[in-house]
């Protein structure tokens, strides 16, 4: 069962809400967003230190967690080791799936779940984008479904042109794996 969070201003509009599972508790208590937060200020400070400028792109993806596809999330999984029946078991956990949204005591029908990792949990889309900042020639954080990453250089004109490369890498890397960047909230900052 989800429960719809509110997640912008304008409560009339369905798409400014997030589809939590009743169970999830991923990514809240005790999760460390202060300890992604510092190694963000950590790689731009260090960078300030000892060259001139820094430039920190922060990225956030539309909606990860509701169109991740469990075709890649197997085969991510399967380059990682897991096989036999450890994966059977989790393509078990994700096949058949149905879910209804329950809002102000109503409920609708049951839907078919093809493409949502939030019945997973998060270590599976963890699992599922972990790959992402080895791919990138740039360092990066990665937090659930928000990824920074930060470039240094003395030539501002320089940084400007390799943070849009590195957007474009980022983006190639997001859609080969069915993600979308928000570029609505995707923001950068040169300092």
């Amino acid at each position: 069962m989800l429960i719809p969070l509110h997640k912008k201003s304008d409560k009339s509009c369905t798409n400014k809400y997030c589809p939590v599972p009743v169970a999830q508790c991923g990514f809240t208590l005790q999760s460390s967003t202060v300890k992604a937060v510092q190694n963000v200020v950590s790689m731009a400070q260090s960078s300030s230190e000892s060259i001139s400028s820094a430039d920190a792109t922060q990225i956030d993806l539309r909606n990860a967690f509701d169109y991740v596809n469990h075709k890649i999330i197997l085969e991510e999984l399967w380059s990682y080791g897991i096989r036999d029946l450890e994966l059977l078991l989790i393509k078990s956990y994700m096949s058949n799936r149905k879910q209804i949204v329950s809002y102000s005591g109503q409920n609708s029908q049951f839907l078919n779940v093809t493409r949502d990792v939030s019945l997973c949990g998060p270590l599976l889309f963890v699992t599922f984008i972990n790959d992402l900042c080895s791919n990138m020639p740039c360092r990066s954080v990665l937090y659930a479904d928000d990824t920074t990453f930060i470039n240094s250089g003395k030539d501002t004109t320089k940084l400007k042109f390799q943070c849009k490369y590195f957007l474009q890498l980022f983006n190639m890397w997001f859609e080969s794996n069915e993600l979308a960047i928000n570029n609505e909230k995707t923001v950068n900052i040169l300092c």
